[in-house]
């Protein structure tokens, strides 16, 4: 298990809990040593981008540092998480993921990423009531 951890090369922010890990941030100055960029896979204004954009307004607030909203909409939001897969894997890329996402690979059989091990989850920013 601990291998395919490694070997996970991305971020999937799907969460709040980067709101979390800002005391930790401040504890780590080298971190974000340049602009943050998150792949938010659907268009401006949509309900994605209406909850990454105040989640990273803070986070630069708190950080200091630029976190950089890249809307990459299309294809169910497949175009934008095939963007955040073949981004560089150097902890200033996140993906903003939705529940679109669980059922993009039914839907989508030739996907250019995998989103089961080409992401790291980090946390839940929202969810729907049933």
């Amino acid at each position: 298990m601990a291998n395919t951890l490694l070997r996970r090369r991305h971020l999937l922010l799907a969460g709040g809990a980067a709101t979390l890990g800002v005391p930790l941030v401040r504890a780590q100055a080298s971190w974000p040593a340049k602009p943050v960029t998150i792949v938010v896979p659907f268009p401006p204004g949509g309900g994605t981008d209406a909850f990454a954009r105040p989640l990273f307004a803070l986070m630069s607030k708190n950080t200091g540092r630029q976190f950089v909203i890249d809307n990459k909409g299309g294809a169910g939001g497949t175009l934008g998480a095939g963007v955040a897969a073949r981004a560089a894997a150097d902890g200033h890329n996140f993906f903003m993921g939705a529940v679109h996402h669980a059922i993009a690979p039914s839907m989508y059989p030739k996907l250019d990423y995998n989103i089961e091990t080409d992401f790291i989850p980090v946390g839940l920013v929202s969810s729907v009531p049933r």
